[in-house]
């Protein structure tokens, strides 16, 4: 039995990898007249570090990718951790 193509080997620890949590990460969506709002909400504490991976690396795009692509993002302190977000304006 073969694997799928997107099948990926669990996440290998980097010094940029954020410590694990108790708080399971929670998501939500909020749509608007104007924009459409993602964030994405943690127990971390630390800040998402800005990466460039290189370009053998299977990770590390995903902030990269959300700043390149939406119109506004942005990180927001939660009651427990943080919140990254991103908004696409219509």
């Amino acid at each position: 039995m073969g694997l799928s193509p997107n099948y990926r080997h669990p996440p290998r620890p980097t010094p940029c990898s954020p410590p694990a949590t108790s708080t399971p990460p929670r998501s939500k969506a909020a749509v608007a007249a104007t924009h459409v709002r993602i964030a994405v909400y943690d127990g971390g504490d630390q800040l998402p570090p800005p990466r460039r991976p290189d370009a053998e690396e299977e990770g590390g795009r995903g902030l990269f990718l959300v700043t390149a692509l939406s119109d506004v993002c942005g990180v927001t302190p939660a009651s427990t951790g943080k919140g990254v977000w991103f908004q696409l304006n219509r």
